[in-house]
């Protein structure tokens, strides 16, 4: 069990308490703070000043799995659709499945006969607790758009997708003495620290001096959504919702990779019955080389004996061409 469960709060990462603290009315400024780090205005981006929720009303299931979706999608002020999710575990083709919920939340936006000017800039960032891209320790937060192939010119800035690979973070931290280095790191913080009360007290002193107030309210909505013991069942619920997914997909796997070995062995067996059909056939044309061979040969025999003695009987001939009477039979006839 996370320490943060035996010390009475919720673990961020978990989706439930994830959209609890970060995507219910009143706590909206701890989301613009973690979307303005990971959209920051040095690299052309435009501060979120505002945000509101677009699907708290549309919680549907994922088409996947049973379990219900908790993506989180907010309007910005200036319209910007962003979709936030948070991922615990790996996902199979995560990629196409990031580019499929985009896509819904980018089309989604328009309404019949309306125009496609009418369609914003739309953002998916994924909050991952596994590496996506094993290559590089260090980076753990990866943008990717459309790009010209050779000049790399955006196509379009209505779209961008977004990861960021939480271990990695988690690792870089820790290197780093659990120091914030910048605001980005000061935002993702609490999704892996252990204990906000076991930071260093620089660590500590720098949440307290984030705008003060902020940081402040953060940690006390923070212990306020892990004194509801209704959060708590929707989180172990969400959480058992995970574990048999899991256990689910643990099993399909442990069937698939069974059928795939019986797949393997039936392969194997037909390539030997292959081989062997192979080496019988290959055994058949040498067998019939040979009589080829053994019939020229007692052609020629049998034309030199008839030609010295052609009153020589059938016994005599098949004694001397080592054969039998139905052979030679069949040697006279094609003398004839």
């Amino acid at each position: 069990m996370p320490i943060e469960e035996v010390q009475g709060l919720m673990d961020l990462k978990n989706d439930v308490a994830f959209k609890l603290m970060y995507a219910k009315e009143g706590r909206e400024t701890f989301l613009i703070e973690m979307l303005n780090a990971l959209l920051p205005e040095h690299l052309g981006y435009s501060k979120i000043k505002a945000i509101h929720f677009a699907n708290n009303e549309r919680i549907g299931k994922r088409p996947e799995s049973k379990t219900t979706r908790l993506d989180v999608i907010v309007i910005t002020d200036d319209g910007r659709r962003i979709n936030v999710e948070m991922q615990i575990r790996a996902q199979p083709s995560m990629e196409k499945r990031t580019m499929y919920y985009w896509a819904e939340a980018f089309f989604s936006q328009l309404k019949q006969g309306e125009e496609y000017r009418h369609l914003n800039t739309t953002i998916a960032i994924n909050f991952l607790y596994y590496n996506l891209d094993q290559a590089n320790e260090q980076k753990y937060h990866h943008r990717f758009r459309l790009l010209e192939m050779e000049t790399h010119k955006p196509l379009s800035d209505a779209m961008e997708i977004q990861y960021i690979e939480l271990r990695k973070f988690s690792n870089v931290l820790a290197k780093q003495g659990n120091e914030i280095k910048s605001e980005l790191e000061l935002n993702l913080a609490p999704l892996v620290i252990q204990n906000m009360e076991s930071l260093n007290e620089p660590l500590y002193l720098e949440y307290q001096a984030k705008g003060g107030e902020i940081m402040t309210e953060f940690l006390k909505q923070w212990k306020s959504i892990s004194e509801d013991d209704r959060n708590w069942a929707d989180y172990f619920g969400r959480k058992k919702e995970i574990y048999d997914e899991i256990n689910r997909n643990a099993y399909e796997e442990r069937q698939q990779k069974k059928m795939e070995e019986q797949q393997k062995k039936m392969e194997e067996q037909q390539r030997e019955m292959e081989e062997r059909q192979r080496e019988m056939e290959e055994q058949q044309r040498e067998k019939e080389e040979q009589d080829k061979k053994l019939e020229a040969l007692q052609l020629g025999m049998l034309k030199m004996m008839l030609k010295a003695e052609p009153d020589q009987s059938d016994d005599d001939l098949i004694e001397a061409l080592h054969t039998d009477r139905e052979t030679l039979k069949k040697l006279k006839e094609k003398l004839d």
